[in-house]
């Protein structure tokens, strides 16, 4: 969600509460990123409101400065490694022409998906979905420096509970973007096999998980 920069704090808030968002950017008139504001921040200011409230407040006065961006030129692979180097869930996206003028916000989900996407339909286009199809043969694609994809059959402890009580990416810092049901990972597969899970998939015993992530929390995983 981007707002400007002069939005009163009251309108902040009330965007923030009924909006499932967890982070907001602010532009100024000429549309350029000024900064950042998280709901953890919110929540704070929020039990302060009634303090605050007569100092006539704006989005821009509670905002963090610092904000990483990627560009709207950036190769997916490059947004999806910088997602997993800072644990993000999102990142503003900016033009290529004016790096400081906002035109919309990248979601790791999103990001995901599409790759999920190309490598399901064999598309030709590198990146990760081609360390994707490479994987079927390998087991483990090095994908950057520092990262790569791994599959691996699911742990006993990941049996029987969903990717959303699991938390993966939180507990472990690494990414599932695939699964091969069982029916499919002890068979020949064809693409239709894999799927793209959402958090309320339960994991279950012979389950193939294709992962993504930094070389050092794989190999933590894959000790399991």
């Amino acid at each position: 969600v981007v707002l400007p920069e002069n939005s009163p704090l009251d309108e902040v808030i009330d965007i923030c509460v009924n909006t499932p968002h967890e982070n907001f950017y602010t532009k100024n008139e000429q549309g350029e990123l000024t900064g950042k504001i998280t709901i953890a921040e919110m929540r704070q200011i929020i039990t302060e409101y009634e303090t605050l409230k007569t100092g006539r407040l704006v989005a821009n006065d509670v905002a963090l400065p610092e904000v990483i961006t990627v560009s709207e030129n950036d190769d997916l692979g490059y947004v999806l490694r910088l997602l997993g180097t800072h644990a993000a869930d999102e990142f503003p996206v900016v033009s290529a022409v004016n790096p400081r003028e906002v035109v919309g916000v990248v979601y790791r989900r999103d990001v995901i998906e599409v790759f999920n996407k190309a490598s399901l339909q064999q598309n030709p286009g590198a990146g990760l979905a081609g360390s994707l199809r490479a994987l079927e043969q390998t087991k483990h694609v090095t994908v950057a420096r520092g990262y790569s994809l791994v599959e691996k059959i699911a742990p006993p402890q990941f049996v029987g509970k969903t990717l959303g009580e699991l938390k993966v990416r939180s507990r472990f810092g690494v990414e599932v973007i695939l699964i091969h049901p069982r029916s499919s990972a002890l068979q020949s597969r064809k693409n239709g096999d894999a799927i793209m899970p959402g958090v309320k998939y339960k994991i279950r015993e012979g389950d193939a998980l294709v992962v993504f992530g930094e070389d050092e929390k794989i190999a933590a995983l894959e000790r399991m």
